[in-house]
């Protein structure tokens, strides 16, 4: 599927007509409407557009470095050829195999883009885009935690300093910061440092572009999200994450055996010490990998809503995170009267929503302790119950044990 191609299909998909590599007269847009002609001399804009043309034919042909030579030499003449930009945000993507208009396909084709290879641990209804990463990509993001070596897990490095080693991160932010210029303040994000440290070129959007741009920022972002959550759901192989198969293997422990509590305490803090370390709140990174994933979640949102009509397949998976973090949030506002708590509600919100699997497999190990009749001590009850309360289990979504009331 080429990109002049992709354009004559898209004839075809009413619902997704203007942003995907549409042409300006099939957006609405007349001849005398084109931001070029408004902004170039004649002989500029013939210029701009045989490069383009030039840089068009390159992408098809898989020619990314030749498309994107002929870009840079059309933004030398005309510094704000809105579709140059764009064009070279799709380049960024690609060099990486991120294609994104086989990615926006794969949104619209529940069954599209699988590959069972793939090392995410997540299945593909879990992840928002199914990205078939390589183990050792995933690997890169973060460091190996062998509390466990049956099962190891991946403690997320900083976001913003992983940004700059990883190369396929490294390309994605760049289509982010080619773009960047071209997003209205109102969808950026003043908690992201690469929206703050970016200049506009346009007050807002032109109306011949607002479509095809914003779909490129949606897609950026999710695609990171995607990277990031691969990490945070990290098996190795197979289709459970090792952070499942660690509470798996905690859950097989037989509560009713006083000879256990001791490993059973000390595997629950385990637990918990992993969870705090995979979903910090408080952090020394710019960003973690954990805020990340919120701050892209929101960020495709927020570019989803400037595009009225888009397909329910497409928005569907990020609308259903969004809903239920914003849910956990609410539940949280519930469980504390209100009460403002350390960090931010939102990123307390998502970490439960990571976290509600485990604080319901403790809280029910807790319950299984306490009908046994052992005899656990006060210390042993303030371990477990704190475990449990630092796992999520306090806010409401998971009944705390009677051990912990």
């Amino acid at each position: 599927m080429t990109y002049r191609n992709f354009k004559k299909e898209i004839l075809q998909l009413t619902p997704i007509l203007c942003f995907l590599g549409v042409g300006l007269q099939l957006c609405g847009c007349s001849a005398d409407q084109n931001i070029f002609r408004q902004i170039s001399t004649e002989a500029e804009q013939s210029s701009v557009d045989n490069l383009m043309e030039l840089a068009e034919q390159s992408y098809d042909q898989g020619d990314y470095d030749t498309a994107q030579a002929y870009i840079d030499t059309a933004l030398a003449k005309e510094p704000r050829a809105f579709s140059g930009l764009i064009l070279s945000g799709y380049i960024s993507m690609a060099k990486e195999g991120l294609e994104p208009i086989e990615i926006a396909r794969s949104l619209t084709d529940p069954a599209g883009g699988n590959d069972s290879s793939s090392a995410s641990s997540s299945s593909s209804s879990d992840q928002l885009i199914n990205l078939s990463l390589t183990n050792d990509e995933i690997i890169a993001l973060g460091e190996y935690d062998m509390s466990d070596p049956e099962y190891p897990v991946l403690i997320p490095e900083c976001a913003d300093e992983i940004r700059e080693v990883s190369p396929k991160l490294r390309n994605i932010n760049l289509a982010l910061t080619k773009i960047c210029g071209l997003i209205d303040s109102d969808v950026k994000n003043e908690d992201d440092y690469r929206d703050a440290s970016c200049l506009a070129l346009v007050e807002e959007t032109p109306k011949a572009h607002r479509a095809k741009t914003y779909f490129l920022w949606a897609l950026i972002h999710m695609v990171e999200a995607s990277i990031f959550q691969s990490v945070v759901t990290y098996g190795g192989s197979g289709s459970t994450s090792n952070l499942n198969k660690r509470l798996e293997k905690l859950s097989g422990l037989d509560t009713s055996d006083p000879s256990n509590l001791d490993a059973i305490i000390s595997q629950v803090e385990q637990m918990e010490n992993i969870m705090d370390k995979m979903f910090p709140i408080n952090s020394s990174c710019v960003q973690t990998q954990f805020s990340a994933i919120l701050i892209d979640l929101y960020a495709a949102s927020n570019a989803f809503a400037k595009m009225p009509g888009l397909p329910q397949e497409i928005v569907s998976k990020i609308s259903q995170v969004i809903d239920k973090i914003k849910e956990y949030e609410s539940s949280m506002n519930e469980a504390t009267g209100g009460a403002d708590l350390p960090g931010s509600g939102e990123l307390r919100a998502l970490k439960n929503k990571f976290t509600e699997g485990a604080a319901k497999q403790i809280s029910t190990m807790i319950t299984q302790l306490e009908e046994s009749g052992q005899d656990i001590s006060a210390e042993q009850k303030t371990q477990l119950c704190s475990s449990f309360n630092s796992l999520g289990g306090s806010n409401g979504n998971v009944p705390a044990p009677t051990l912990c009331q």
